[in-house]
């Protein structure tokens, strides 16, 4: 986990695990369980390409779920606000009503 990402910016570009074939002079297996052993660790490669994108996807969604949250706290504070303010000005207007009336 040596890399973090910062709300509100692009991931990069995935790139694959998964290695290049062997080319001349690259160390091919001879063995059976030395092939086995490959297609292991390739299939392991793969589904950690696929663990990263899942991964990825899940981050570029939270973003815009803590843009959604921000939004509704604001939404509360005006709301608060205005009861607030409304609370105020019907205690002047009932003031006022009792000093004409009585």
């Amino acid at each position: 986990m040596g890399h973090m990402i910062e709300m509100g910016t692009e991931p990069e570009p995935r790139v694959s695990v998964i290695p290049e074939p062997p080319r001349w002079g690259a160390a091919v297996p001879k063995t059976n369980e030395e092939r086995r052993l490959q297609a292991e660790i390739l299939l392991r490669l793969a589904k950690m390409d696929t663990d990263l994108a899942v991964i990825t996807e899940k981050l570029s969604t939270l973003a815009d779920h803590e843009s959604r949250i921000r939004g509704l706290e604001r939404f509360k504070y005006k709301i608060a606000g205005l009861s607030l303010f409304g609370g105020m000005i019907s205690a002047i207007a009932g003031y006022w009503i009792g000093h004409i009336l009585h």
